[in-house]
């Protein structure tokens, strides 16, 4: 990629499942969300990003921090952010633990919420509310890994609408590919 071959930035998308889902629409997802906050962020963090800040990179933000457990897609980031010179970089970290998360323009969590409350509950809320970003874009799956179509939007639009801290407002709502989206916003 960094000696121009385009084709390698689609390689290394696809070699991780969250980053591979999104793979036909995650410029018009970013280009959606950066419109609807008015302008580019100049920090993003990417709470269990997989290999998106890669993506991120690619788009041209300035800085991009990622928190993943996976060292391997972790160390996948470093050698990609060193070869092409972009101020990209991971953690390796367990969200559910107490870690320091860097302030930013932009958090994205994206299709993680569901996962933490399934492993500790109030954990996603709780997440929501001490993230240090002034926007947040928590994404939800609206389809099954394998396509299908069971309500996921719905119980996920219901859960979201419950469980919005306070301290947080909607500041749109929308649809790109398989992902129910919330721009939001502090108060």
């Amino acid at each position: 990629y960094a000696a121009g071959n385009e084709d390698a930035l689609d390689k290394v998308l696809l070699l991780h499942s969250s980053t591979r889902e999104r793979k036909d629409n995650w410029r018009t997802l970013y280009e959606r969300t950066f419109a609807a906050m008015g302008n580019r962020p100049g920090k993003v963090l990417d709470l269990a990003c997989g290999l998106n800040p890669i993506a991120l990179g690619a788009l041209g933000i300035e800085t991009v921090r990622g928190y993943d457990i996976q060292g391997g897609a972790v160390r996948t980031i470093h050698t990609w952010a060193e070869a092409t010179g972009w101020d990209v970089c991971a953690t390796c970290a367990d969200l559910l633990c107490d870690i320091a998360l860097e302030e930013a323009d932009l958090a994205l969590l994206m299709k993680l919420l569901p996962l933490l409350e399934q492993q500790k509950r109030g954990s996603a809320r709780a997440l929501m509310e001490t993230c240090p970003a002034k926007t947040l874009l928590v994404t939800f799956p609206t389809r099954t890994l394998g396509g299908r179509n069971v309500g996921m939007e719905t119980q996920y639009a219901r859960w979201m609408e419950e469980n919005i801290p306070p301290s947080l407002e909607i500041l749109e709502q929308y649809i790109v590919g398989t992902e129910l989206c919330y721009l939001l916003g502090r108060k």
